[in-house]
């Protein structure tokens, strides 16, 4: 159970990050791109942070498997980040993209602390052997 649990909620992590890497991505592009267009310093420098924290999305997707510590982490980041950029300019979509990406943090943080069962085994001599236990029910 233990195992299912982890692999549910580190698939959670990466599924949901990858949606909000391609979002944050393409609305903070467009924003970027029509605020050079149109000469609009505030879209201009607003599309340029959201393009500055999909970064973060991307370490959170690659990193939701093998160690989701680090993936939390990022998610953290870059979910205050945007909860910041977006309450302090017109980009408003931000606010709703940092909400998920701290729960994203969440779930990466829950998955990380689930660990795998050893057994322990003690060999002759007092020293113990660890390895990993097989589910045989």
């Amino acid at each position: 159970m233990r195992d299912f649990m982890r692999v549910i909620l580190r698939g959670a992590t990466m599924l949901i990050s990858l949606g909000l890497l391609f979002m944050v991505g393409m609305q903070s592009f467009t924003i970027y791109v029509e605020g050079s267009r149109l000469n609009e310093m505030a879209f201009y420098q607003t599309g340029l942070i959201g393009l500055l924290i999909t970064p973060l999305f991307i370490i959170t997707v690659l990193y939701a498997f093998r160690n989701p510590a680090v993936s939390a982490k990022a998610a953290t980041v870059a979910g205050v980040c945007c909860l910041i950029t977006g309450t302090a300019t017109t980009f408003k979509s931000l606010v709703l993209w940092g909400g998920i990406s701290l729960f994203v943090a969440l779930i990466s943080f829950t998955g990380s602390r689930i660990r795998k069962k050893v057994k322990l085994k003690v060999i002759p001599g007092g020293k113990l052997k660890t390895r990993l236990a097989q589910v045989s029910q």
